[in-house]
This record gives structure tokens, sequence and C-alpha cells, in this order.
């Protein structure tokens, strides 16, 4: 099955074998394909979410909500946190568009966040830092 197979396919069409096995044979770039469009198929199923997050620009402002909003897709109970408000709620969620400020940063990549209560959740500073380095001026 080559990546347009996979592509015309809904989620429930394709066993958790079959996917790994597909998913490991394929080179990164459509990997990062097959992954959003197997996570589009799941948001319509109403089993993975949209919310927005924030990417900070320092650590002193992380828990600010002052930095590049994105759109993250998360599992259910990410989804149950953030609609909670939950304060210090840890998970990952996948990054669903490019970010400007840190440009290596690319849609379909994992993220750590952290619920924020009322304010949007955000990547911890370091984690950015670490990976991706200072943000872009």
């Amino acid at each position: 099955m080559n990546t347009n197979e996979i592509l015309s396919k809904n989620a429930n069409e394709i066993t958790n074998e079959e996917f790994n096995k597909i998913y490991e044979e394929l080179t990164p770039e459509n990997q990062v394909k097959v992954l959003m469009k197997y996570c589009e198929l799941m948001i319509e199923e109403g089993k993975l979410f949209h919310i927005k997050a924030i990417l900070p620009t320092s650590g002193e402002n992380e828990r600010d909500s002052f930095g590049e909003s994105v759109f993250v897709i998360v599992k259910p109970d990410a989804k149950t946190a953030y609609d909670n408000d939950e304060i210090g709620t840890t998970c990952t969620g996948i990054l669903d568009n490019d970010s400007f400020d840190y440009p290596g940063l690319r849609h379909g990549t994992q993220i750590p966040l952290i619920m924020n209560g009322t304010k949007k959740p955000f990547v911890p500073y370091k984690w950015l830092f670490e990976n991706y380095g200072k943000p872009q001026e």
C-alpha cells in the first residue's frame, strides 16, 4: 500500500498494525502527510480535537499567554482538561500549523502542553529553546 492509497482510506478501514507497518516505510515528508490525514479523520469522528495553545517567546511570559497562538490536535483527556480550565495538567498534542516564531517547528510535530486555567495552554519555553532555539524576532 502506498501513500496515496493510505490517504484515500477512512480511519476505520486500516488496522493499527497495517498503519504502523506502512508508516515506518514512508519518507519523513509522507509520514507527516499520512499522520495529518489520519488526524483529520479522527477529528471528524470526534476522537481527536483542536485547541489553541501558546508558543511563548520567553520563559518569563509563558503563563501570561503572550506569544504565538497555534492550533494543536489533542486527545479527549486533554480536551477535557482544556474545557475544565485545569491548571498545571500536562499532555501532548500535534501541532496543526507551522510556527512563525520558531521556523523549524512544523505542523505534525508532537509538542508538550501545560494547561493554564482560563488562559490558553502553553508549550514550555525550556522545551522550545532546547529543541528550536530562540524565537525569530
